[in-house]
């Protein structure tokens, strides 16, 4: 990210958790970044709150990459994602997801509702209640993005590190075909924030999307990977 918008949103990002009614929980932060500011953030919340800080050294900078990083170090029971640059809009949005899971044991994952803000959150907009269409892999996200997502850890997928502009609905899309229809819950639980750093403004990663697509059209024509290909941690 661009200046030191890194180091404010993870500050805020913590200031925010800090006040979840729920309180078994931990966080896993990788870091791709090459600097230690944000270990040090970590390091100050750490009296506070469970922080697991990771360094990610792949060399692979992106966020499907740094996501799976993260998730190959969470040992909880359900596995709750957040980007550093969303937020929590509800204080008992922890509670509502174990609650949801715990009131559909046979589902394997989850999706909320979701709003959008400007950077300083001072304006928020376009708030959606949960729906599911990517019961399809053509480049189309319908879902919102990973933040709005949680998974029972025993059933957590890799995401897909190759790619950049579609990644979010090809991982809603996979998610549904291992594990069928998520858990839907119309609360609004998490806002997504919008910002000169967002990789959806960036016109480098918006004139991947053909590509991307037709990198899906091949992957899929070849027939759904393994499940173990695709990484069921346990």
């Amino acid at each position: 990210m661009k200046g030191n918008t890194a180091e404010k949103f993870l500050v805020e990002y913590f200031s925010h958790l800090m006040y979840q009614t729920f309180k078994d929980f931990d966080i896993v932060i990788s870091d791709q970044s090459e600097e230690n500011n944000l270990k040090e953030i970590c390091d100050t919340f750490s009296h506070v709150l469970d922080i697991k800080y990771v360094k990610n050294i792949s060399g692979k900078k992106n966020a499907a990459n740094n996501v799976n990083n993260a998730v190959r170090h969470a040992t909880g029971d359900i596995i709750k994602l957040l980007y550093m640059d969303d937020f929590f809009v509800d204080q008992n949005a922890l509670q509502k997801i174990p609650d949801a899971f715990d009131a559909n044991p046979d589902s394997k994952w989850f999706i909320s509702g979701f709003t959008h803000s400007n950077e300083d959150r001072t304006q928020f907009f376009d708030t959606r209640h949960p729906w599911y269409e990517n019961k399809y892999v053509n480049g189309d996200n319908t879902t919102g993005n990973p933040s709005n997502y949680a998974v029972r850890n025993n059933c957590a997928l890799e995401m897909d590190d190759d790619l950049l502009w579609i990644v979010d609905g090809e991982y809603f899309y996979r998610s549904y075909f291992y594990h069928g229809d998520p858990i839907k819950l119309n609360d609004v639980l998490v806002c997504f924030r919008e910002h000169g750093s967002s990789a959806f403004r960036d016109p480098k990663f918006m004139e991947l999307d053909a590509k991307e697509r037709q990198y899906c059209i091949d992957k899929y024509n070849k027939g759904m990977p393994p499940k173990d290909v695709a990484l069921n941690w346990k």
